[in-house]
């Protein structure tokens, strides 16, 4: 089942998707990954890039997931 927390992720953040260069990750505020097992997490970094973890929007994505999969065992 890959991507499935991924996309319910997307959906509940109304993500725009785009293919980026990896130089854009420099110049992030917040980073997170998403996956069944950790479901949204924070980033503390991207290679030497210092980053706060979890940032606002981290953290309101992360609420809003956790509230879904709380209140739909199968989103």
């Amino acid at each position: 089942l890959a991507g499935v927390t991924r996309e319910l992720v997307c959906e509940l953040a109304d993500v725009a998707q785009d293919d980026l260069p990896m130089a854009v990750l420099d110049e992030a505020d917040e980073v997170f990954l998403t996956s069944s097992t950790r479901d949204v997490q924070g980033q503390h970094r991207v290679d030497e890039h210092r980053l706060d973890a979890p940032g606002p929007i981290t953290r309101e994505v992360a609420r809003a997931f956790a509230d879904l999969v709380a209140t739909d065992i199968d989103p």
